[in-house]
């Protein structure tokens, strides 16, 4: 069982919140006649080229994708809804070029197959026809490629996705220094560049993308002591304001942000040690924090999620009882919390990721009884929990990311003996894991987000040694 430090200021490994934004939404839908994307990092080159001829008549996938991010003692949250739709028989031609650091490697793939009526060609990317007859291409990642480091190492930091596309890491925790930093990841160029400091240092708080599309950071620890503080980031300038105080101080803590705009933070640990069981309600058009009804239980290192209905799903976490399993939704309109189905296991440090199809999946974390590998899915509509396939390796302050495919990406974490840079692939088709190629680098407490582009970006963590600042791209 994890226990939280009172002295903050010691620990070395310092959990970092995440955050579930619904204005952090990335819509991806490529739509092209005749298109050539190219990314290009540094020195050497990855090159892949396919070449996708296609006639033929199937359902556009337009995927909506909130990214959220975890570190140690702090699951990630993504969430996703997709909408369908038909439409008639297009050709396109869409070629794509790949070009990073590292290794040299050329693959040219063509496949083609005939029938009596058409000719259909295909490849390792997946082509639906749009309602506007051309053709969307659902990028599918499958190998790690260095990108350009950040400009300060870092772990138990935050990661918020901006409305202009670009990538907002900012505070955590490098050589028991809590940092105030930020900066920018620019996708289209590969490069970071440093933005405003935060008003505080702080590591273990949460950050949200505001409908407006600025960020609010919230809580966390500051020197050795819990923070009640909140401050907001203006992308258009790169100036941090301070806003309104949270009622409580809190660290691992959960923050969403709801269909109304309002933010939802839950539970968290205060100074004393004491996990709460309150929950409060941030106004951005007033800048005031607000009560609303607590949970059934108190809780800290949770996970928090936005459902396909607006409501809000809190699970496990720990208090004085130990490890929970509990869970319970709350409902904005009402602002009141009911209980629902318990996970099979207690867990914290755990991920947990909205499927396409609307359920929740939640993955490996720490239980009771030691590092976990298990996975289950909970079902809004029934409120039941389901187990499904185990990972192949234990883990817990991982990442998960849903792909534009409707997979999940899980990269890195640890087993309190070494660090991995190990991932695997979930398909909710099938409930079963597969792993994926590893990471460059070993990391956990990291943080990963997708990218418009459907390419995964990681960044910070540590490896045991001490914080990193490298970064790289699932691509």
């Amino acid at each position: 069982m994890f226990s939280f430090p009172l002295n903050k200021a010691s620990t070395t490994v310092i959990a970092t919140s995440t955050v579930t934004t619904l204005n952090a939404t990335i819509m991806t839908t490529t739509t092209l006649t005749s298109a050539t994307t190219a990314t290009t990092t540094m020195s050497r080159t990855t090159s892949t080229t396919t070449t996708t001829t296609s006639t033929t008549t199937t359902t556009s996938r337009t995927t909506s994708t909130t990214t959220t991010t975890s570190m140690r003692r702090t699951p990630s949250t993504t969430a996703t809804t997709t909408s369908r739709t038909t439409s008639s028989t297009t050709s396109t031609m869409t070629t794509t070029t790949t070009t990073s650091m590292r290794k040299t490697t050329s693959t040219t793939t063509t496949t083609t197959s005939r029938t009596t009526s058409r000719t259909t060609t295909t490849s390792t990317m997946t082509t639906a026809t749009s309602p506007t007859a051309a053709s969307t291409t659902i990028y599918v990642p499958t190998t790690w490629l260095y990108t350009n480091s950040m400009n300060s190492a870092r772990d138990s930091h935050t990661v918020s996705v901006l409305t202009n596309g670009k990538i907002l890491i900012a505070g955590g925790f490098n050589n028991g220094n809590f940092l105030n930093s930020a900066e920018l990841y620019d996708p289209s160029t590969a490069l970071w560049t440093l933005t405003g400091n935060m008003n505080m240092a702080r590591a273990v708080h949460t950050a949200s993308t505001l409908l407006n599309g600025k960020v609010l950071v919230s809580g966390g620890i500051i020197s050795s002591d819990d923070s009640n503080s909140s401050e907001l980031y203006d992308p258009s300038t790169g100036v941090w304001t301070l806003t309104g105080n949270m009622i409580n101080a809190r660290t691992y803590h959960r923050a969403s942000v709801l269909s109304s705009g309002k933010v939802l933070v839950t539970g968290g640990i205060s100074n004393s040690n004491l996990k709460f069981d309150s929950a409060e309600l941030y106004d951005p058009s007033t800048g005031v924090w607000t009560k609303t009804s607590n949970m059934s239980i108190a809780r800290a290192a949770h996970t928090a999620t936005i459902l396909n209905n607006g409501q809000v799903l809190v699970a496990g976490g720990e208090n004085s009882q130990g490890i929970l399993n509990t869970a319970e939704v709350y409902d904005p309109s009402t602002g009141i919390w009911t209980n629902t189905g318990s996970m099979s296991t207690g867990r914290i440090t755990y991920t947990a990721t909205v499927l396409t199809n609307g359920k929740v999946l939640v993955a490996g974390g720490e239980g009771s009884a030691g590092i976990l590998n298990t996975a289950e899915v909970y079902d809004p509509s029934t409120g039941i929990w389901t187990n499904t396939g185990s990972m192949s390796s234990v883990r817990t302050a991982h990442t998960a990311t849903l792909l534009l495919n409707g997979k999940v990406l899980i990269a890195g974490g640890d087993n309190f003996v070494v660090p991995f840079n190990t991932a695997e692939i979930y398909d909710p088709s099938t409930g079963l894991w597969v792993n994926a190629n590893n990471m460059n680098v070993e990391r956990v407490n990291h943080v990963a987000t997708i990218l418009t582009s459907g390419k995964v970006l990681v960044a910070g963590g540590s490896d045991y040694s001490g914080q990193l600042n490298s970064a790289e791209l699932y691509a």
